[in-house]
């Protein structure tokens, strides 16, 4: 019984210890000059009993540049049906808010009319609102020191496929603010559609665009042909000889999608430029350690 006690003992502090994994700032190599950009995930990260703000709310931004000190925001876009660009997440906004059907079937002044649902710990004294990314970029570029907004754009339409956004209106909507608040030092335009990539280069080429992939191997290459500044990947679905590579070819790398303290250890080391995290002070608290 004591060798058995002894030896529960031994993995409990193995597994304390790995939990513990730190990284020495110095070893990291990458396009940002060995520093790693903290990027909240939906503003500080998913709404969770740990975190009541929805994501995409004011409220979690806020919380993200201002109380949590990250060094951006990641923001999932949509477009309306008369081409307004509102912060939402879903597919459907019956999923995280009061209101039913698919966001480009709708106008900005019917969307944004729409509340979040309270958390799950009801810690929320009041629903947050949809907004626009015209209320963030307005906000910011006020700012002397901006935070990265990461501009995540999903042409979306499941209730009607025939009317999913075409991808020359979705970037005409977002060059527009882009060059509006002079936001060009500041914004990250992400998308995992070519033909959205394409018509945003070709809107605008000073826009900073990021191919979202799922297949580095084949996608690195394509993101250099394209002639655009970056990739966004799931860490768990790129290596480190990979981000290597797609810094040979003067490719930013943004990580996400990791949820434990050595998933983030693990993802520091790969040297990514960027990671969008659900939990903002656990990655500043390993890069600082």
């Amino acid at each position: 019984m004591k060798i058995r006690r002894l030896s529960l003992l031994l993995a409990l502090i193995v597994v304390i210890l790995a939990g513990c994994e730190q990284v020495e700032p110095a070893s990291i190599q990458n396009l940002n000059n060995g520093k790693i950009l903290v990027i909240g995930h939906g503003g500080s990260g998913f709404q969770s009993y740990f975190n009541p703000l929805p994501a995409n709310s004011l409220a979690s931004i806020n919380s993200a540049v201002a109380r949590l000190h990250a060094d951006g925001v990641e923001l999932d876009v949509q477009l309306t049906s008369d081409k307004k660009l509102v912060l939402y997440h879903d597919e459907f906004l019956q999923t995280q808010t009061n209101c039913s059907d698919c966001i480009s079937g709708l106008t900005a002044d019917e969307v944004l009319k729409c509340r979040y649902n309270r958390d799950v710990s009801n810690r929320i004294k009041e629903q947050e609102p949809i907004i626009t990314l015209e209320t963030v970029l307005q906000k910011f570029a006020a700012y002397p020191q901006k935070p990265l907004i990461f501009i995540d754009c999903k042409l979306l339409n499941t209730c009607n496929p025939a009317q999913t956004p075409h991808p020359a209106d979705f970037a005409e909507a977002v060059a527009t603010l882009v060059n509006k608040y002079n936001a060009y030092a500041w914004t990250h335009v992400e998308s995992s559609s070519v033909p959205l990539l394409q018509a945003l280069y070709a809107r605008d080429s000073r826009l900073w665009l990021s191919f979202y992939t799922r297949n580095p191997a084949a996608d690195i290459p394509e993101a250099a042909r394209l002639g655009i500044k970056g990739i966004t990947v799931f860490n768990n679905e790129i290596t480190a000889a990979q981000v290597q590579e797609a810094h040979r070819r003067g490719l930013f790398v943004t990580l996400f999608g990791i949820k434990s303290r050595s998933g983030l250890v693990n993802t520091i080391r790969k040297n990514p430029d960027a990671i969008q995290t659900d939990n903002i002070p656990l990655l500043i608290n390993i890069l600082q350690d």
